[in-house]
This record gives C-alpha cells, structure tokens and sequence, in this order.
C-alpha cells in the first residue's frame, strides 16, 4: 500500500492565502504558487490513476490537499 500526497488547485482561496502568508522566506512565495497552480482536484486524480496499473486506490480530498491511497499491480 502506497500513500501520496499533494496540495489541491482548487482549494478556497482564504486557505491559500492562509497557507502562503505562513512561508517566512518571499523567494519561496512563487514556487508555492506554482505547485498549487499544478496541483490536480480530487477528481482529476482519480480519472488520471484510473488509466495506470494502480489497484484498489482510493482518492480522498480535504480543504486543503488531495490523498491517494493504492497499491501496484503485480507484473
């Protein structure tokens, strides 16, 4: 069983702000904004793993990133 984890692109935007005004350094600032800007929705992902050789996974949301949970298919 794998885990991975990434921010949502489409999170409210009172929680990205939230999240960018606690990163202390400003030359990380738009780095930030480009990894949410790249991130996938929840549904996006399952369609996107759908398509691999990735059983049994489950895609779970919350406010503020996207979870997916699976294991490989043997080869």
């Amino acid at each position: 069983m794998r885990l991975i984890s990434d921010l949502r692109r489409d999170m409210l935007a009172p929680l990205r702000w939230l999240l960018w005004s606690t990163i202390k350094s400003s030359s990380v600032h738009p780095g930030f904004i480009t990894s949410v800007n790249a991130a996938c929705t929840p549904e996006e992902l399952g369609a996107l793993i759908a398509s691999t050789h990735i059983e049994d996974f489950t895609v779970s949301g919350n406010p503020i990133g996207v979870m997916l949970t699976g294991v490989k298919a043997a080869a």
